[in-house]
């Protein structure tokens, strides 16, 4: 049976060149039709995108692929981070749902070097 985790990734970045690269690459694996465009904000000159829940179950090789995908965007934004560990990449991957009984998980750009486990 398995039960149904929502992960999504939002990106957010100041740089221009930065945010169109990320999502060039995101656009570039198998959760493209689940790519929002790149929004502008309104203040700070900050541009955000995400990679939306593909929605399937755990276990399931729609969310082995989905993970996948994931984690290759995450792991090219990690090897863009400067000498000092910086970077103008901003990040969050959630994983939430009604199944998970409340529990929310996140990861982010401050864990330095976070390589998530693939399910």
């Amino acid at each position: 049976m398995g039960h149904v985790e929502h992960d999504a990734l939002i990106v957010t970045c100041w740089d221009d060149q930065q945010i169109r690269d990320t999502h060039a690459l995101a656009m570039g694996t198998s959760a493209d039709h689940l790519v929002t465009p790149i929004v502008s904000s309104t203040i700070n000159g900050d541009h955000s995108f995400a990679v939306l829940s593909c929605g399937s179950k755990s276990g399931w090789q729609a969310k082995r692929q989905h993970t996948a995908a994931l984690e290759s965007i995450v792991k090219w934004m990690d090897a863009q981070r400067n000498e000092d560990g910086s970077s103008a990449l901003e990040w969050v991957w959630v994983c939430f749902g009604n199944d998970m009984e409340g529990e929310v998980t996140t990861r982010n750009s401050s864990e330095n070097h976070y390589y998530p486990e693939t399910t």
